[in-house]
């Protein structure tokens, strides 16, 4: 585990808890143990393959170029994930990425020649060509 409070990579750390109190709850005389245990197992495999995945890339990577991700595994289009933010999550969203607005006064002349104070905007989006380029329903490989 990466040891960073900005550290937002989601683990699967509930969802195999809970797999392990299912595995340890199974009856040994169900008739259908072996099936039971063979699918939960599987899906806890799939799960800490998941986590292992995302904390290597999110070490490799930094975890602000870790592409979110639905509990499928597939990755989450920025719009998508955009979407589930509220206003002080897309600010953190956009610094994050290096993104910066600045706004400062500045002088302009209008059509009729009289001298006007309007804001100047200047904006980067920062550098997002780490960002991979999914499509809705892309899985990762």
């Amino acid at each position: 585990m990466i040891d960073d409070p900005n550290y937002t990579v989601e683990l699967h750390t509930e969802e195999i808890r809970d797999l392990d109190t299912q595995l340890q709850s199974l009856d040994q005389d169900d008739e259908e143990y072996d099936q039971k245990h063979s699918t939960l197992r599987a899906e806890r495999k799939r799960l800490v393959k998941l986590d292992d995945e995302a904390e290597k890339e999110a070490q490799q990577n930094g975890p602000s170029k870790v592409p979110a991700r639905h509990p499928d595994g597939s990755i989450k289009t920025i719009g998508e994930e955009w979407a589930e933010r509220d206003e002080a999550g897309k600010r953190e969203f956009l610094l994050d990425r290096g993104c910066e607005i600045q706004v400062i006064e500045g002088k302009t002349r209008g059509a009729n020649g009289r001298e006007r104070n309007l804001p100047v905007f200047s904006i980067s989006f920062g550098d997002w060509s780490h960002v991979p380029k999914v499509t809705q329903n892309a899985k990762s490989s």
